[in-house]
């Protein structure tokens, strides 16, 4: 080992000393600045190459530091450099900074949705609260109490409909689809028009009577204290036997159309064999039905009229403080 003069300090070290131990100055062999910095178009570094230039800069930022302060920098700067030379540690950062960006994701992005959603929830919140305000502003519908009544009179309806359509099949079948077969039923056939109008005006007097019931029921309510409860409660009654009136009116209609063209086609056969005597028979088919009909009809009107009277009338007397509608009702039906 030999003494040799630092180049910056001119104080005695080992010249096997890397840097000068007083300050700091690098003893290695260096590569001038001027070395360095070539034209780019003729040479480029790598960047292991800029690296290490970096690290082995002249020591011009270190004048105003500590010997000690010094030497350590250089200490670590070169242990940097050397670590970051090797390939394995290069990928290595790039992994620690993938993991910090996957990281910074996880943190961040959930605190962006959980923003949203406050958001979102603030947004339902306040419609519910103008939904509730539109709701209390708006008066309560008055829930309907007639479901048993409906079904009373769809019951009526259907029962008569059914029992008037029966005995038409059993004319129908003893007529056959002969000339003869209608000559032999003429009376049936009346019978027949005749029980369809009583059965007709059975149905009618008990939807008159149930109705009755239903109104007194509303008077007997609490719905009578207020004049929009009882109100909308008689005319739900009205339009449950309004409806079952109409419904019961397209049945027999209808039944009665079937029958004219039944009757009229077999009775059109006997036509070839002897044109007058089926003349005649056919008018008289006609002038039965035509009867029948307008019975039912008028039957159909009468009640329809009977039924809206009552409705008025318990109305009116309702609208009056008066609860005893059964005077009403018996002015009605007899």
């Amino acid at each position: 080992m030999a003494l040799i003069k630092c180049p910056e300090c001119e104080k005695e070290i080992s010249n096997l000393a890397k840097n000068c131990p007083y300050c700091g100055y690098p003893l290695e062999k260096q590569e001038t600045v001027e070395e360095k910095q070539e034209p780019a178009e003729e040479k480029q570094e790598s960047a292991e190459e800029k690296q290490e230039t970096a690290v082995e800069k002249p020591q011009e930022a270190t004048e105003n530091k500590t010997v000690s302060q010094v030497t350590e920098e250089k200490k670590t700067e070169s242990f940097i450099s050397q670590i970051i030379k090797m390939p394995y540690i290069k990928w290595g950062a790039v992994g620690l900074a993938a993991v910090a960006v996957i990281i910074a994701a996880v943190l961040i992005i959930p605190k962006i949705g959980k923003g949203a959603a406050e958001v979102t929830e603030s947004e339902v919140v306040s419609k519910q609260a103008e939904s509730q305000q539109e709701t209390q502003s708006t008066p309560k519908e008055v829930k309907r109490d007639d479901t048993e009544f409906e079904e009373y009179a769809e019951g009526l309806v259907n029962a008569t409909t059914a029992s008037i359509t029966e005995e038409y099949n059993k004319i129908a079948g003893n007529i056959g689809d002969s000339y003869d077969g209608y000559k032999n039923n003429i009376e049936a056939v009346s019978a027949w028009y005749a029980f369809c109008e009583a059965e007709s005006e059975k149905l009618y007097d008990a939807i008159i009577s149930s109705s009755f019931v239903c109104y007194q029921e509303v008077g007997k309510s609490d719905k009578i204290k207020e004049y929009r409860q009882w109100h909308r409660a008689l005319e739900d009654i009205y339009d449950i036997w309004n409806d079952g009136l109409k419904d019961y009116y397209d049945d027999w209609n209808d039944l009665y159309d079937d029958a004219y063209h039944d009757f009229d086609d077999v009775i059109s056969k006997g036509y070839n064999s002897n044109y007058r005597e089926t003349s005649d028979l056919w008018e008289d088919m006609y002038d039965a039905y035509s009867d029948s009909w307008e019975n039912m009809y008028d039957l159909y009107s009468d009640k329809w009229e009977d039924l809206y009277d009552l409705y008025s009338d318990v109305s009116s007397a309702f609208y009056d403080g008066d609860t005893n509608i059964e005077e009403i009702y018996n002015k009605i039906v007899n």
